[in-house]
């Protein structure tokens, strides 16, 4: 036998000892590609070992599987982790959202659409997210950027569509969010207080983000209403030899008020009244509760501190773009 043809069957016999292919075909297991190194430990009464599969470049062609049979199986075990899902409960988390749609429809609000696409799409999202964390190396730091850079400017884009009279309303947003999540990661990464694992440094980064998104659309909405309800009395102002920034200073103060006040009122009562998704699902998952509480704080600290700085970008950004270059209230 050759060389190479002892190497393929010595590769293909590892991998079916790996994955259970013990001479059964209904065990589904997860490719082999998914891997480059797996180490597996296995312990009978009979015998312990540690199967060790390295991925060797002079494997035949004819051993390795073709790409539509990797696509296949990873679609296969996908579909069966998916199965495996508490479905019951899930289904059962409908009921709420039914409220939802009744107090709707009843007052003649009009959501119904946009709560029923809200659902569906976190549904699609989220499932997405689990099965990318699950089949990929998040502990890639390249995928750090990369997924930055989409969250950024999901959240800029986001956080905008609250403020659309603003001109270049989504550039602010974007920037406001950027400088502020950005900022706070670098200072609790020095800090050593998160971990430098790409995979929770995504996951930590989108709860910062998400949280400072609403703060800054509710800053923005509130500092376009403000001037443009007030836009004559920002004009005399300016009339009267004020400077655009005096004539806007109560404004810019009240946006940031209006979108700071919602954070620190939860924050207030956090313990009391309110349980912190973060702190429940690490509570249900099985964590201890100091460790449980001490995670969320950390959380909830940088929240804060990427919340003040994204909200104080966006209001200085922000009613400079209400401003033409000869110091004079768009209209």
């Amino acid at each position: 036998m050759s060389s190479g043809r002892a190497i393929a069957m010595q590769s293909l016999h590892d991998q079916r000892l790996l994955f259970g292919f013990h001479g059964s075909k209904s065990a589904l297991a997860p490719p082999a590609f998914l891997s480059r190194r797996t180490t597996v430990s296995r312990s009978t009464p009979s015998f312990s070992a540690t199967v060790i599969v390295q991925c060797h470049g002079s494997v035949s062609a004819s051993a390795r599987p073709s790409h539509f049979e990797s696509l296949a199986k990873l679609v296969a075990y996908a579909w069966n982790d998916i199965l495996e899902g508490d479905w019951q409960g899930y289904f059962c988390s409908f009921a709420p959202v039914g409220v939802s749609l009744g107090i709707s429809h009843a007052l003649c609000i009009g959501l119904e659409s946009e709560i029923q696409v809200a659902v569906l799409r976190s549904f699609a999202q989220m499932l997405f997210l689990g099965l990318f964390f699950k089949f990929s190396s998040v502990e890639n730091v390249l995928w750090v950027p990369v997924a930055a850079t989409i969250m950024v400017s999901l959240a800029g884009r986001t956080a905008a569509e609250q403020a659309k009279e603003l001109p270049r309303s989504q550039v602010v947003a974007t920037i406001s969010l950027a400088l502020g999540t950005f900022g706070t990661m670098v200072l609790m990464v020095l800090l050593q207080a998160f971990p430098l694992g790409a995979g929770s440094l995504i996951a930590v980064m989108g709860h910062i983000l998400g949280n400072a998104m609403i703060m800054v659309g509710r800053t923005l909405k509130g500092l376009q209403h403000d001037i443009i309800d007030h836009a004559g009395q920002i004009e005399a102002a300016l009339a009267l030899g004020a400077t655009p920034y005096n004539s806007v200073q109560k404004f810019v103060r009240q946006a940031f008020l209006r979108g700071m006040a919602p954070m620190i009122d939860a924050i207030k009562v956090m313990g009391l009244v309110l349980l912190p998704g973060n702190m429940t699902g690490l509570l249900l998952g099985g964590a201890a509760p100091v460790e449980a509480v001490i995670a969320q704080i950390k959380l909830i600290n940088a929240v804060l501190a990427a919340a003040a700085i994204s909200c104080t970008i966006a209001t200085f950004l922000g009613w400079r773009m209400l401003f033409t270059p000869n110091h004079q209230l768009q209209n």
